[in-house]
């Protein structure tokens, strides 16, 4: 699904009230949560409740004594005892039960019957699935933002009068203009006005397409049209109007006005940097593609312009896994296994390989990720970086030799899936199977990020990640479908809503406008139902294991219940398989079980599936028998 969530501009002024505001019944206490607090006393200071990033289950939980109180704490009073929440904390737990359980190894504060949770996790840290689409009257109460010719309120006139001395900071209203363009994302309540999925569920020719899902989303550079790429190997391009953003909702689902198929998986994509509408000479974007030449695309008429050959001292097509423009669009950059290509626009011939055949290349693994900073006239620097499965991050320079002038340290990470500059002096990264993004200070000394943040991801998707227009904040999905917005300057998670029900894995912000365009989904395959069990058919199932495999290959019978989806199961299986044989032998068998599966995924004949299902089955143990033989001697 795809969704696309606005922001009204309007000039505004803040009004901020820097004292903390008691509360009642925000959140409940229990008979044993006040006993504990009453032993534990103020002495030592006030109990904290913080919900933060995390856990098992996308977002936790965190107790700690504090006697610091700042100006947009909250403290809850009840029965003599007292506890102090952050606003952004209250969002999330407003309305839920404060307990403390005493048990033998792991005694301690809960949050119970949470409102603004739907599932819970037995740890009783986290939980999972968070209703946030709207500020709560909490937040309203102390943070108003009005029109400037309106008369400014700071609240209710006696808000302050029941304010204990010791908690009363500062009584100073702070008012401020704000810049037309200048909008505070992390204050505004995020309601989508368009939401796209009959499109990614049925063709051109409304025909169901199943299994399909959303790999990502960008807007062009001017802001004139979004680009989405999905499981179906077709692009789709959006166009919108001024007057669609200012609508609060659009009535009828927004429908593409290119659809560009492809023949081969898209690996990677990505607009040229000075795209203007107005000059059609500009308007493409570039396509790497499975076993295949990079392609430029004609976004106006969905034209196919030209196409790019990397190709090694054979003179054969080489598979290009990563690709991205110079800063001054008169390059594209080409990622490869431990190396790169730099290849000219307007001379195609012309390649650059880095390093040069022959070097040893300091990069390991694939080269998954390649970004250049933002285009400026002064800076000649040509930097551009380099990240790859295996976990490293580098920075080069085009006048420099195939050495990294720095080495960035991303320990832990199991492969960088996204790069981004923020200028020439900052670089963000983030990767698969990977809870942080990272950003460095390129100017300093030190090779450690000098921010650090954490979002869910525990599968191999890429999950994109953007930053507005000012480099203030910054926008990353989760696997949990929530939406995450960070404050660059302090490292603070903002806001958190619920973007989407599954996984979100596309982030892509209006370069000029109050807009963001998310995408989700994952892969779900679609396995054979047991006999003796009832499907549901929303039920993501699990993969084929050894003895079901056996089973099936005596007794192929049992495979004519669900045929469609029989070749796809078989498929992990057989790849499972793959890994227990020697390396060396793993990359041709992982392209003959490709191959024939892509032949026959579709098959429809019941014996043709049985007859392929009972050799795949036999030749992989006979494989298995074989190797397993030869290391014993």
């Amino acid at each position: 699904m795809l969704r696309i969530f606005s922001l009204p501009l309007k000039p505004c002024a803040y009004v901020q009230r820097t004292f903390a505001t008691i509360l009642n019944n925000k959140i409940i206490f229990t008979p044993s949560c006040i006993k504990k607090l009453k032993e534990i006393g103020e002495e030592n200071g006030l109990l904290r409740v913080i919900v933060d990033s995390g856990g098992c289950s996308g977002f936790q939980y965190k107790y700690e004594v504090d006697t610091a109180i700042n100006s947009d704490d909250l403290i809850i009073e009840s029965s003599g005892v007292r506890v102090v929440v952050d606003s952004q904390s209250m969002q999330f737990i407003e309305g839920s039960k404060l307990d403390y359980e005493e048990e033998l190894i792991r005694s301690g504060f809960r949050i119970q019957n949470n409102p603004k949770s739907e599932k819970g996790c037995s740890c009783g840290s986290s939980y999972f699935k968070v209703i946030f689409m709207q500020m709560s009257e909490v937040t309203k109460e102390f943070v108003i933002v009005d029109d400037i010719t309106s008369v400014m309120k700071s609240g209710p006139e006696d808000a302050s009068d029941d304010i204990p001395d010791e908690l009363l900071l500062s009584t100073d209203v702070i008012m401020e203009d704000c810049d037309q363009h200048a909008v505070n994302w992390s204050s505004v309540g995020r309601t989508p006005f368009a939401s796209i999925e009959k499109e990614y569920s049925h063709d051109a020719r409304n025909i169901f397409i199943n299994n399909n899902y959303l790999r990502g989303c960008k807007w062009s550079p001017d802001g004139s049209c979004l680009l989405t790429q999905s499981f179906d190997n077709t692009f789709r391009l959006f166009e919108f109007d001024q007057a669609d953003f200012e609508n609060d909702l659009l009535t009828s689902e927004p429908t593409p006005k290119l659809r560009i198929e492809e023949n081969f998986p898209v690996l990677d994509y990505c607009w040229y940097p000075f795209m203007n509408s107005n000059n059609d000479l500009t308007c493409v974007f570039i396509s790497a593609r499975e076993r295949s030449s990079i392609r430029m695309w004609d976004s106006m008429t969905g034209a196919l312009r030209c196409t790019y050959l990397p190709t090694n001292l054979n003179n054969e097509v080489e598979d290009v896994k990563s690709i991205a423009f110079s800063s001054d669009g008169s390059c594209i950059f080409c990622g490869f296994k431990r190396f790169i290509k730099v290849i000219n626009t307007e001379h195609p011939t012309i390649m650059r390989r880095i390093p040069n055949c022959g070097q040893k290349p300091k990069m390991k693994g694939i080269i998954s990720a390649i970004s250049t900073p933002p285009y400026n006239e002064s800076s000649g620097s040509g930097l551009y970086a380099l990240g790859t499965f295996h976990g490293t991050v580098n920075i080069y320079s085009m006048t420099g030799e195939s050495e990294p002038i720095i080495e960035c340290a991303n320990t832990g990470s199991r492969g960088v899936s996204q790069l981004k500059f923020l200028s020439d002096r900052f670089l963000i990264a983030g990767g698969r199977v990977d809870g942080m993004i990272r950003m460095w200070d390129l100017a300093g000394t030190s090779k450690e990020p000098c921010l650090t943040l954490h979002r869910r991801v525990e599968n191999y998707q890429r999950f994109h990640f953007d930053v507005d227009s000012t480099g203030t904040y910054l926008f990353t999905g989760n696997q949990t479908g929530a939406v995450f917005c960070y404050n660059l300057s302090t490292g603070e998670l903002e806001s958190a809503w619920r973007g989407h029900d599954d996984s979100c894995n596309g982030i892509s912000i209006h370069p000029s406008k109050p807009i963001l365009a998310t995408a989700a989904g994952q892969r779900r395959p679609i396995g054979m139902p047991e006999d003796s069990e009832e499907v549901d058919e929303d039920e993501m199932p699990r993969n084929l294991t050894d003895e079901e495999a056996v089973m099936i290959c005596k007794n192929p019978e049992n495979m004519t219940s669900n045929l469609p989806q029989t070749p796809l199961r078989l498929y992990f299986y057989l790849m499972r398989k793959v890994r227990q044989l020697p390396v060396e032998t793993r990359p041709y068998y992982t392209n003959y079980i490709r191959q024939n599966f892509r032949q026959h995924a579709d098959e429809d004949d019941p014996e043709n599936i049985k007859i392929m299902i009972a050799t795949a089955v036999s030749d992989m143990d006979w494989l298995l028998a074989k190797y397993s033989k030869r290391r014993n001697q």
